[in-house]
């Protein structure tokens, strides 16, 4: 991991970040593309022995022009997640999954993952 402009870059090779075990076949993979327009998404690893990886993503800086909300502009419908075109994303809401990080671009704003289970929680609303 790296720093870039105040914000994180991740130099996973999507082949890198496979999952081995007994189980991996019978997983559908979902890759997801998150796209926050001006974010610095802060990255969790919870990793446990014989466990798929646990992220917790955290929304981060709001470096946007209003410095008051950012705008989720797109992420890539499955079973698990689903954040719809034009969410709202504030300091402190968070994106949970379980599957492998393939990479993250801040300074683009795009994480793009495999993601086996996941969910959205915004923690900001009133």
């Amino acid at each position: 991991m790296e720093s870039s402009g105040g914000g994180l870059k991740f130099n996973y090779k999507p082949n890198d970040a496979r999952l081995v075990g007994e189980d991996v076949k019978e997983i559908h993979e979902k890759r997801v593309m998150i796209y926050s327009d001006g974010t610095i998404l802060s990255v969790k690893e919870e990793c446990k022995s014989g466990i798929v990886p646990s992220f917790e993503v955290i929304v981060g800086h709001t470096v946007n022009n209003d410095c008051n909300s950012l705008r989720a502009k797109y992420l890539l419908d499955n079973n698990h997640i689903r954040i719809p075109e034009g969410t709202k994303l504030k300091d402190g809401d968070r994106v949970n999954f379980y599957g492998s990080l393939e990479g993250i671009d801040s300074d683009l704003g795009i994480m793009v993952v495999q993601v086996y289970e996941g969910m959205y929680e915004n923690t900001n609303e009133n």
